[in-house]
């Protein structure tokens, strides 16, 4: 028969090759017409399990031979591990090992007697080897059959079933968000609503420091305004009393102007501020914005000078006087600043900090957190020290009672030099900014967060110099009178604002005929009377002026050699610092 023809025509018998196909034996893989089913069963030789053709089981498939195109594979070179034909296992794969694959349960049988060719020039293995072969197949078998087994009754229900979860996830999905959007949109409106209570408090806080404020001055008003009304009152009387020349009255005479040598103490104001700050997780009402409080103190009382002799008040010396010398061995030294009436802190170019007492001993000595050289160093109103790491960009404290430094401010975009304490005991700092062209400028904190930012004048202009090139110190300290002072060594003046940070004035040295050098303030401290001191390293001499600029005097011939760093102790005793001979000088130049 054509077997292209047969191809195209139903499936036929195996047998007589001309039935169609009813039914096949499993065991013999022989499919059979309905006629020949009888034959094949009657052939007792081998045992037989003929069933309908659509519900047979397992049929092996032979794949064709790659080399005889229409030789199907019926045996496996476990040599080379590839299906073969017959002719091929006595050709090319003469001498392997191989195993009929016909032999195996199910499988197809042996076909040699159809084709005299094969069997004429097949050579079986030996049964042990075929055995041993058709045992690995059948494990095999069972282990696809196991597998599917778990594919078909585990994984693929568990797949199936977290489909449908997806699928039900996928349906309320909209509903959900939706319902997240409405909650976002309601939190939103909460903010705003806080936001506005935050801000008509803020508005109420302003308008009640105002009142205080107000009410403050307007107290003092009073109280000056009945003083100077008596004072008048008194004036008019002793003049009649002296036209008069009544001899009673002036023998009964008795001065009472005792009690208007001293003016009542003056009103210290810290000026609140307010500074915005960007919203971030934490609640509105913490990140707002920071308003400092309203701060009234009343300071020492100020002796009001006269002629009177018999006033005791400090008076400049026309000669000040060295009391004391202190060497520290501290590299270029060029900060101090004084902790009590007792001892005084000196830095230089080292990672050491050390306390020295009068009697000139050493107190005690602290390395820097980092191990860079501190800046500039201060002292708080509670006696801790204070000191700031340029190369860090930090400020740092130093707890006395613990000796922990704890680093309090670190910046990015700025780097802060000197370091002054006001009296309220906000720490005022001035920086440069990390730019191309750099600015200059000073910043409050209160309380650690920054309050304050004093950098341009009322026209727009900068306050203070920028250090382009070279680090160039700027000395910074509070006065009495709440005045920001700061020495501008590279503009060479000094620059002083108000507490609001309003300029009052700058002073660029006494142009006295005998002055050559240039001025170069660095060191900056003041008094208890509001004056101002200040270092000139090129001229080895410190400038004096009063609160409001105006020069008073030098302080000379005490033989000083590069002064740089100064401060004043509560009994305005003054510390000069010698950066070339790393020691600090106590200089008297007040006669109390």
């Amino acid at each position: 028969m054509d077997i292209k023809q047969m191809a195209q025509d139903a499936l036929r018998c195996d047998v007589c090759e001309a039935g169609v196909v009813q039914s096949r034996c499993d065991l013999c893989e022989v499919k059979l017409c309905k006629t020949c089913v009888g034959e094949h069963l009657a052939n007792l030789s081998q045992k037989h399990k003929v069933a309908p053709f659509q519900q047979c089981g397992y049929k092996s498939d032979y794949p064709n031979c790659q080399t005889h195109i229409h030789k199907p594979c019926h045996h496996w070179c476990k040599t080379c591990d590839i299906p073969i034909c017959v002719l091929c296992s006595s050709d090319r794969h003469k001498g392997h090992i191989s195993f009929d694959t016909s032999q195996v349960p199910g499988g197809r049988q042996n076909v040699a007697e159809k084709d005299a060719e094969e069997s004429e020039t097949y050579v079986y293995p030996n049964y042990k080897g075929i055995a041993s072969e058709l045992r690995n197949f059948n494990d095999k078998r069972g282990e696809i059959q196991r597998d599917l087994q778990e594919l078909e009754n585990i994984f693929c229900p568990h797949f199936k079933e977290r489909f449908s979860e997806i699928r039900e996830q996928k349906s309320i999905l909209g509903d959900h968000y939706e319902q997240l959007t409405t909650a976002v949109s309601k939190q939103g409106d909460v903010w705003h609503s806080e936001i506005d209570v935050n801000v008509k408090k803020r508005k109420s806080d302003v308008d009640e420091m105002r009142r205080k404020h107000l009410t403050a001055l307007d107290n003092q008003e009073e109280e000056l305004e009945q003083i100077i009304s008596e004072l008048e009152e008194m004036i008019l009387d002793m003049k009649e009393m002296l036209n008069s020349n009544n001899v009673a009255l002036t023998s009964a005479y008795y001065s009472s102007n005792d009690k208007f040598r001293k003016l009542p103490g003056k009103l210290l104001f810290s000026f609140p501020t307010f500074t915005p700050k960007d919203i971030d997780e934490k609640f509105v009402s913490q990140n707002f914005g920071c308003l400092t409080p309203l701060s009234i103190t009343t300071d020492h009382q100020v002796a009001v000078q006269t002629h009177q002799t018999d006033v005791a008040l400090p008076v400049l010396l026309d000669e000040p006087r060295l009391v004391t010398t202190i060497n520290t061995n501290l590299p270029n030294l060029h900060s101090v600043a004084c902790v009590n009436d007792e001892n005084v802190w000196m830095s230089g170019e080292d990672n050491i900090i050390k306390l020295y007492d009068l009697n000139r001993s050493l107190v005690k000595a602290i390395q820097t957190k980092s191990g860079n050289m501190p800046f500039d160093i201060a002292v708080t109103n509670l006696g801790d020290l204070v000191y700031s790491d340029r190369d860090l960009k930090t400020i740092n404290i130093v707890k006395i009672n613990t000796k922990q430094i704890q680093e309090v401010i670190r910046l990015r975009h700025w780097t802060p030099y000197n370091i002054g304490i006001a009296s309220s005991g906000d720490l005022l700092v001035t920086m440069e900014s990390n730019k191309k062209d750099p600015d200059s400028r000073v910043v409050r904190y209160h309380a650690l967060a920054e309050t304050q930012i004093i950098q341009y004048d009322s026209a727009g202009k900068p306050l203070y110099s920028a250090n382009k090139f070279t680090v160039y110190s700027k000395y910074i300290c509070e006065n009495t009178n709440l005045d920001i002072c700061v020495s501008d060594s590279r503009a060479r003046a000094i620059v002083v604002v108000n507490g609001a940070g309003k300029l009052k004035f700058k002073y660029a040295g006494h142009h006295s005929a005998k002055k050559k050098k240039k001025f170069s303030p660095v060191g900056i401290a003041t008094d208890s009377q509001s004056r101002i001191l200040t270092t000139d390293v090129n001229d080895n001499r410190i400038h004096v002026l009063d609160r409001d600029g105006q020069f008073l005097l030098y302080i000379k011939d005490v033989d000083l050699v590069c002064p740089w760093g100064l401060c004043v102790d509560s009994k305005d005793n003054l510390f000069v610092v010698e950066c070339q001979r790393s020691q600090v000088r106590m200089i008297k130049y007040l006669d109390i």
